[in-house]
């Protein structure tokens, strides 16, 4: 007998056979799924373990950059190597248009060289170093301001001071000898109608024909003033220092030096020695955290006649990074007088008659990475009294009201009459003021927005030939 499965019993076979293939399709799709999860998982892994890589990378060859730019010396024969890699962007970025260091942004409303008020008489003369769009290049000007014009240009060649260092074996940057930032500082005139000049490539004589005269190897900056002997006093370095080095690491051994017309090294000393050997050692461990620019050094201004409160022979030193200023005699090896402040950050001094000095002041706080605020907004001019130990800032309202206000640099001289001659340094203003404003004003504009920093101008009411 031949038996039939129910009607009913076979539905439900074919419902559950049903259900079971769908329920095994979305088993499987979920075992799919779950699989497709976890390698997304993995791989989200993979990718948060490779970005946090690539960020400790990123700050560590921050770190190392930062480290070699600084005078570092962790890194060792591999450091020069970071930097070139760091730099090799820029090479795909840069444009032939590329913008010196020394140019910046006019911050005036002056578009001309130069401007004179209605009326004004000087006879006076300005030797200033500045960066020109003709050479391209740094160049060193003589300016009339009774022309109102430069009458003569010296154009250091930048091919025979690279052979004259690498003959010489100086150690220095190859960009401090590139046109795009080869820079000079305070050009002094000679009575034969040449300039003397120096950096960190050495001091040089050049005559009028811009010729190198005389060439003398060694790291210089700063100043240069001529004393009462026809020497020339400047800032240098003692390098390797001689100063104890558990003390004083990596320390940067500001020195002051005497040198002759014909460029001889006479005369050379530690700041750092000069303080220590005159009990004053606090002024390089005890005032602050340690730094490996204690010093800086920024103008070394030779005494020309004997006064009550000094003698030829005496030079005045300033100390920036302590605001410090002192006198000092190099053959009796003693500080005669020291003073730190109300200046603060100084440059520039300068002696104005038989009891009086007076001093630039920057007025800054130094911040970290070579950045600098100014305290008050604006420069000062301060004179300081010997004999009553006072000290003013008579032209504070002129510096206010024409928002004079270098953060770095910056020079002045009290005129004759009682005029000041200010050169901004790093907005590019060389001018005369007095207390009824600016009587003119020289910045060497390079297009409608931007001007030359200057290398510290000189004013001469006669010249020297």
């Amino acid at each position: 007998m031949q038996y039939k499965v129910p009607v009913l019993t076979k539905n439900i076979s074919v419902y559950l056979y049903k259900v079971f293939r769908t329920t095994k399709k979305i088993v499987l799709q979920a075992i799919k799924f779950q699989q497709l999860k976890k390698r997304i998982h993995i791989s989200l892994y993979l990718l948060l373990l490779i970005i946090s890589a690539l960020l400790i990378l990123c700050l560590l060859f921050g770190w190392a950059v930062w480290h070699q730019s600084n005078g570092g010396t962790r890194l060792g024969k591999s450091g020069p190597y970071i930097i070139k890699l760091a730099e090799w962007p820029n090479t795909i970025f840069e444009t032939t248009e590329v913008k010196s260091p020394l140019w910046k942004k006019n911050k005036t409303a002056q578009t001309e060289n130069f401007f004179i008020k209605n009326n004004t008489q000087d006879s006076g003369f300005v030797l200033m170093a500045c960066y020109d769009n003709k050479y391209k290049q740094f160049v060193i000007k003589l300016f009339s301001i009774q022309q109102q014009q430069t009458i003569h240009t010296w154009i250091p060649d930048l091919t025979v001071l690279k052979s004259l260092n690498k003959k010489h074996g100086s150690d220095i940057e190859a960009s401090l000898l590139e046109a795009i930032s080869f820079k000079t500082q305070h050009p002094i005139l000679t009575a034969d109608a040449g300039i003397i000049l120096k950096g960190e490539y050495g001091l040089i004589k050049l005559n009028k024909a811009s010729e190198v005269e005389w060439y003398t190897a060694g790291k210089y900056h700063h100043s240069i003033e001529k004393d009462f002997e026809g020497n020339y006093w400047t800032a240098g370095y003692i390098s390797p220092t001689t100063l104890n080095p558990t003390l004083f690491p990596n320390i940067k051994d500001d020195a002051i030096v005497k040198f002759s017309a014909a460029g001889k090294v006479l005369f050379k000393k530690s700041i750092a020695s000069i303080l220590i050997e005159n009990n004053a050692m606090y002024m390089l461990t005890g005032i602050g955290q340690y730094e490996e620019d204690p010093i800086h050094s920024n103008d070394v201004e030779p005494v020309l006649y004997n006064s009550v409160h000094w003698q030829q022979g005496d030079v005045f030193i300033s100390i920036r990074n302590k605001s410090t200023i002192l006198l000092y005699n190099p053959n009796t090896n003693k500080i005669k007088w020291m003073q730190t402040g109300p200046w603060s950050n100084q440059h520039d001094i300068t002696i104005i008659d038989s009891n009086r000095i007076g001093v630039f002041g920057n007025d800054i706080i130094r911040l970290e990475k070579k950045r600098f605020m100014l305290t008050k907004g604006y420069n000062s001019f301060y004179t300081y009294s010997f004999a009553d130990k006072k000290t003013d800032t008579p032209f504070n309202k002129i510096f206010i009201d024409h928002n004079i206000a270098t953060k770095s640099e910056g020079r002045v001289k009290l005129l004759d009459n009682g005029d000041l001659f200010i050169e901004e340094t790093n907005y590019g203003r060389v001018m005369r003021v007095n207390n009824n404003g600016i009587k003119w004003c020289y910045m060497e504009t390079l297009d409608k927005k931007t001007v030359s920093i200057m290398g510290w101008s000189r004013y001469y009411s006669t010249l020297p030939w």
